[in-house]
């Protein structure tokens, strides 16, 4: 029997019988847990899918499922794909890039969950178990916030950029199980030195493992910090069979504390981990060369002096659009207008991003030359999915009003100081790939006339509201200190006479 035909069927059925659909479906096809094939560092892993044909009706909410917990309120999130009339593509993970607590209880709704949720990221309950190279992302929240919609999708075969197999973004339905350690935690790398297995003790308990599942490069730096070893060059998973059972999971750190006992986490003598007993987390550290990394800074003066407002036609945009550069209104009127949408006009706030690179290392991007993407449209290789990261908010809150940024960058040396050489460049010939970077002492410059060096404000009212302007966001490339990372700007944006008053741009930490 057909999908279609089989969901037809299930329907009259719930109509004669008065069952609930889900209750329906267990009894004709059995419990919703079931095993699941995959597996996170050799050990078994559960599925628990929550069957949703939405999707066969060409709505674009997706059906969803939670893997790797251990129950059916946690996991991590993959979205089932259907492909040109109604064809499974099978599930994908999602990317934890922008993933939020929103994300998360519409997911946890979705499934029959409302209430508090947890948003996990860094694949907290394992590793990705679909395709390698196959991830969605940009997933927006459900009408009702119930569910995710919209979600990027390249193809099978293509990579996300940034989203690697460890970029897993997951949820835990319910209150929040992790907290900060209220007492004093020691920490160690196994063997010693700057690079090794970490473990801690606290509590009159012995040395013991931490779970890797989830442990990324900012509770990496916290390591580093509270071992007195400098910056963090990056996390990974051991691989070595780790020196007894897990006493740590589940860490979460902002990257700005002093010890993992400011960190949020599970604790216990036996804690959950997703991963098996060569899971643990690793860390290395700069040690004494923590002085010789990058350190970015963002030109808070040149984003303020370049500020403007323009109105584009989609025509002029198509690169854009096709970037998913543009709110996701644009790609609407492209579907809803299909002879008309090119002369439909976007209100753009334009400003430049100048990086400076003032540190004594080059930056350079973390993903391999093999995972950059080639962009026709501006004829060069693109090595950075989520470099800068650009929110405009309402004054006076945390809540996002529009958000824009670059879909992928190609970084490169715009502008050097006195005595100093160009290095990267990014213009080249499709099947070559240069290196690229900031070379210390050097700035790379988005300018303001750049495709998708904007937010697009079109949907949004004229008022007050505050620029956040962050690079090296997720901290995947380690650096001298964040504290220069981001620039806050107060914005007056008044759409009618179309422009836009920036002032009080300064530097922050991240």
């Amino acid at each position: 029997m057909d999908p279609r035909t089989l969901l037809i069927v299930t329907l009259l059925a719930v109509a004669a019988s008065g069952q609930s659909f889900r209750d329906l479906f267990r009894d004709i096809f059995g419990s919703l847990s079931r095993p699941g094939n995959s597996t996170s560092g050799g050990g078994t892993r559960t599925s628990f899918w929550y069957p949703e044909f939405t999707s066969l009706f060409g709505q674009r909410q997706f059906s969803v499922r939670l893997v790797g917990g251990s129950n059916s309120r946690e996991g991590n999130v993959e979205v089932l794909i259907y492909g040109s009339r109604g064809v499974v593509g099978g599930w994908r993970s999602v990317c934890d890039i922008g993933w939020t607590t929103a994300h998360a209880e519409a997911v946890c709704r979705q499934l029959g969950f409302p209430g508090p949720a947890v948003a996990t990221r860094h694949g907290r309950f394992g590793f990705r178990s679909t395709g390698t190279g196959t991830m969605v992302s940009n997933c927006q929240v459900g009408a009702g916030g119930r569910g995710l919609r919209d979600c990027f999708y390249r193809g099978v075969g293509t990579t996300e950029g940034s989203c690697n197999s460890d970029n897993v973004a997951g949820v835990i339905c319910g209150p929040d199980p992790s907290s900060p350690y209220g007492g004093r935690m020691d920490v160690r790398l196994r063997g010693g030195g700057t690079r090794g297995d970490v473990e801690v003790r606290y509590g009159g308990r012995g040395w013991g493992p931490v779970c890797g599942d989830g442990f990324d490069v900012k509770d990496a730096m916290v390591v580093c910090r509270q071992l007195s070893l400098g910056a963090a060059k990056k996390s990974y998973i051991s691989g070595r069979r780790a020196s007894g059972e897990f006493i740590l999971a589940g860490v979460e750190c902002s990257g700005r504390e002093t010890s993992l006992a400011q960190c949020r986490s599970e604790r216990g003598d036996s804690v959950r981990c997703a991963g098996n007993q060569f899971s643990g987390a690793a860390v290395e550290c700069a040690g004494q060369q923590s002085r010789d990394l990058p350190d970015l800074r963002v030109d808070a003066q040149e984003l303020q002096d370049s500020a403007i407002l323009t109105t584009e036609t989609l025509g002029d945009l198509e690169c854009a659009l096709d970037e998913n550069c543009l709110a996701k209104t644009a790609a609407e009127i492209k579907r809803r207008e299909p002879t008309l949408w090119r002369t439909r006009t976007r209100k753009l706030f334009r400003f430049t991003n100048k990086v400076w690179n003032n540190g004594k290392a080059d930056y350079r991007p973390r993903a391999d030359p093999s995972q950059w993407e080639w962009h026709a449209c501006h004829e060069h290789y693109h090595s950075e999915e989520s470099f800068s990261e650009y929110d405009l908010t309402y004054e006076g809150t945390d809540t996002k009003a529009a958000q824009g940024h670059k879909a992928s960058f190609c970084l490169e040396d715009s502008e050097c100081r006195r005595g100093i050489t160009q290095k990267y460049q990014c213009y080249i010939e499709r099947g070559t790939r240069p290196p690229q970077g900031i070379r210390a002492g050097c700035a790379d410059i988005y300018g303001s006339y750049i495709d998708c060096q904007w937010i697009d404000v079109t949907d949004i009212r004229s008022g007050k509201y505050v620029l956040r302007v962050r690079i090296n966001a997720d901290r995947k490339v380690p650096e001298v200190s964040f504290d220069d990372n981001q620039v806050i700007c107060s914005v007056d944006l008044n759409l009618e006479d179309e422009t836009v008053r920036v002032t009080n741009c300064r530097n922050a930490p991240l």
